[in-house]
């Protein structure tokens, strides 16, 4: 699922993937770019530093199944 604040989805029980935005670098504990344990994936620009990211690499940082806290974290 696609949205800007990830929190919409719980109104929706949804419980698949949620790529959001919204957190921006704020709450990077609970918001990190990765984040398997609750099924997220932060894409706000602050915490990608400020630069584009494919979703292949999404895909295959899910995959790890490790939380990444930002782009530079890898």
């Amino acid at each position: 699922m696609l949205v800007h604040n990830p929190d919409s989805s719980y109104a929706l029980n949804f419980e698949g993937w949620v790529i959001h935005g919204h957190h921006h670098a704020n709450h990077l504990d609970e918001y990190p770019f990765i984040n398997p344990k609750r099924n997220r994936v932060n894409v706000s620009i602050e915490v990608l530093d400020y630069k584009p990211v494919s979703l292949d690499l999404i895909i295959k940082l899910i995959e790890k199944g490790k939380v990444v806290r930002t782009i530079n974290d890898l």
